[in-house]
């Protein structure tokens, strides 16, 4: 079976009954259910490879939310404005860069979009998908708020500095 969501009668009603779901306990109920079939569809091994890749992205984007609220305060301290810039602000600055590198980096490498690419990864977008689905997209969340923070300071003090 080449795409299990899309050929599989029981998993495309469960996907279909995803979008009555009101409430957290009936999503644990309905990811149990989902995640017990569609695993049936993967290979352990590449649900492993997946797993460890994701926990890599996890930890990267960790950090580099850990940097922005450091940049934060650092605004809110004042070492961080138009007018002054603290040696420990500037440092943060450039590590923010060099992990938001990393982020992006470990972000492409979750789905690998040709066969190829799942060859050489290990890992199939399916086997990903099932990952993020047990997880809860956890890290969805920890994206939005890293993208809420970056646009808030990127109008302030950073935004206006050379």
């Amino acid at each position: 079976m080449s795409n299990p969501l899309q050929e599989d009668p029981e998993l495309k009603k469960l996907l279909q009954d995803l979008r009555s779901i009101e409430d957290g306990s009936e999503f644990l109920k309905w990811r149990k259910t989902f995640l017990e079939l569609y695993e049936n569809y993967l290979d352990s091994r590449g649900t492993e490879i997946a797993y460890e890749a994701y926990k890599q992205f996890g930890r990267d984007l960790r950090g580099f939310n850990a940097n922005i609220l450091q940049l934060e305060s650092f605004v809110k301290s004042g070492d961080l404005s138009t007018e002054t810039c603290t040696v420990k602000a500037r440092q943060s600055m450039s590590e923010l860069q060099l992990k938001l590198a990393a982020v992006m980096h470990e972000l492409m490498q979750l789905c690998p979009s040709t066969s190829e690419e799942e060859r050489r990864k290990g890992h199939t977008k399916f086997e990903m998908g099932a990952i993020l689905v047990r997880d809860g997209f956890s890290d969805y969340g920890r994206l939005e708020a890293a993208g809420k923070v970056m646009n808030m300071l990127s109008k302030g003090a950073m935004g206006q500095m050379a």
